[in-house]
């Protein structure tokens, strides 16, 4: 008996790391880890005013490896965010789903002759949250949790453009 369970154990371990030595190998990586970060530009300005929405931008930048120097060859515009409030409860009372859209406009110049690389565009991002009128105060976390996820999904989504940016000049 203590056989069996023995090279049914030796099997299941063997099985799992020819598993996870595999993943690797077929492109399978963590979201936020090793290379996917690499935005390949080693410099940008950051031209924008300060917000909650500059400070993720920053932090998301700094996460790919981009220094933030005036000496950059780019530079990011970032525009003042637009945040949108959509209830989608039929229903003014009780628990309600509302739709957070934040909206950004951006531009991306090369700092030498001021030429746009990017011309002026507007990045959306949605996300929906759940509200309940009994309840303001945890409905006031609820929000801002879901701005701050907001905040970094156009953080990342900002990085992934100065990627494919970087992938065509």
């Amino acid at each position: 008996m203590k056989r069996r369970t023995f090279l049914a154990r030796s099997l299941s371990a063997a099985l799992l790391g020819a598993g996870i030595t595999a993943l690797p190998g077929c492109g399978f990586q963590l979201r936020g880890t090793g290379a996917t970060q690499d935005a390949g530009i080693e410099r940008l300005v950051l031209a924008t005013t300060p917000s909650a929405l500059s400070d993720s931008v920053t932090r998301a930048l700094h996460d790919a490896g981009i220094e933030l120097s005036d000496a950059a060859p780019l530079r990011l515009n970032l525009g003042t965010e637009r945040i949108q409030e959509i209830s989608l409860s039929g229903s003014d009372s009780g628990t309600q789903e509302i739709e957070l859209q934040l909206e950004v406009p951006f531009s991306i110049q090369r700092t030498a002759d001021n030429a746009y690389l990017l011309d002026q565009q507007r990045m959306q991002v949605t996300t929906t949250f759940r509200a309940n009128d009994n309840e303001l105060l945890t409905r006031d976390n609820d929000r801002e949790r879901a701005l701050e996820a907001l905040r970094r999904d156009a953080a990342q989504r900002l990085i992934d453009r100065l990627r494919n940016l970087d992938a065509t000049r």
